[in-house]
């Protein structure tokens, strides 16, 4: 089982999401940009993300294709092995200007 931590623009906190790794990565984004709020916006904001186990001064990589998400797959299975019995959570990014225009009361 995956855990994602996605931005809440419902909440300003965030949303942890549990995901099967099967999940295709087109409906990884819905659930994504659903949580984000950003679900009916035409240009959609990028994602990045960093795994739990990352340091804080590790750069966030890209989310923005298959192939990233398999590579953020292989990261994870990668971090777990390392870490037997820990769970490695997903942290996801959504830049800081779409963030703030998000979390805005209208």
């Amino acid at each position: 089982m995956l855990v994602l931590k996605v931005p809440a623009a419902a909440t300003g906190g965030s949303d942890r999401v549990k995901l099967n790794p099967a999940t295709p990565y087109k409906d990884v984004l819905t659930n994504i940009y659903e949580i984000v709020g950003c679900s009916t916006v035409t240009k959609k904001p990028v994602l990045q993300y960093r795994l739990s186990s990352s340091t804080l001064k590790s750069e966030p990589i890209n989310l923005g294709s298959e192939m990233d998400w398999e590579g953020c797959l292989e990261d994870v299975g990668i971090a777990e092995g390392k870490k037997k019995g820990t769970v490695i959570t997903i942290n996801i990014i959504v830049s800081e200007v779409v963030s703030t225009k998000l979390h805005q009361p209208v």
